[in-house]
């Protein structure tokens, strides 16, 4: 990683959100996209995990009087710096509530795998629990189409803020099931307005008057 690039560089622009238990895997998204940009993934999966941290004794760092002290290994210092780094992105995008579960952990992995075992299940909850009241709103008959479509609207907006949205042909199938049935009133009046909406752009474009339109057609 370049320490120089990484210093200057904005997590906001990668990160828009404080974790909290109701976005957890939209953030997820977002701060394995900063990772990734940064090539430091393998420290958040440890495939990159702490190398070695002291130097062992051999010929070129024992003393003449036999004396070894160990020093540490330039590769741990580089790997522990863009470490600390990762880390201190991550824990600024935290909420306090989050923040507090994460107190004492040295690496970002460990920061990494605590948040996950705090939030990756109770995000699977959440998406089921949505999941099934959009399915009971289906079935509530007693609520008129305007009452049903902000509840929907809202659910679904609930769903992509955990990163789960609904695809759009989802959404225009559940739609369509919670239309009431239509009654035979409600379907002429539709027609008779359709109809009256088309005399008056026809009679718009020809300069005659509805009436006399009417006349000419009957």
């Amino acid at each position: 990683v370049n320490t120089m690039t990484s210093l200057s560089l904005n997590v906001g622009n990668f990160i828009t959100l404080k974790l909290t238990l109701a976005n957890y895997p939209l953030w997820r998204e977002q701060a394995l996209a900063l990772a990734e940009s940064q090539d430091l993934v393998g420290h958040l999966t440890n495939e990159d995990s702490t190398p070695t941290q002291y130097t062992t004794p051999d010929s070129n760092n024992t003393t003449n009087s036999g004396i070894f002290t160990p020093k540490l290994t330039n590769e741990f210092v580089t790997w522990r710096k863009a470490d600390r780094l990762l880390r201190g992105w991550i824990i600024g995008t935290l909420s306090e509530e989050a923040l507090g579960l994460v107190i004492g952990l040295d690496t970002s992995y460990a920061v990494w795998d605590a948040l996950k075992d705090a939030y990756a299940e109770d995000s699977q909850e959440r998406e089921f629990t949505l999941r099934q009241q959009i399915t009971y709103l289906r079935k509530e008959d007693d609520r008129t189409v305007g009452e049903h479509i902000p509840i929907f609207k809202g659910l679904c907006d609930n769903l992509a803020a955990i990163g789960k949205p609904i695809p759009d042909k989802e959404k225009v199938f559940y739609n369509t099931s919670l239309l009431p049935v239509l009654t035979f009133h409600t379907v002429l009046t539709m027609c008779l307005n359709l109809c009256l909406l088309q005399l008056l752009c026809i009679s718009k474009w020809f300069g005659v008057s509805c009436d006399m339109l009417k006349a000419l057609l009957m």
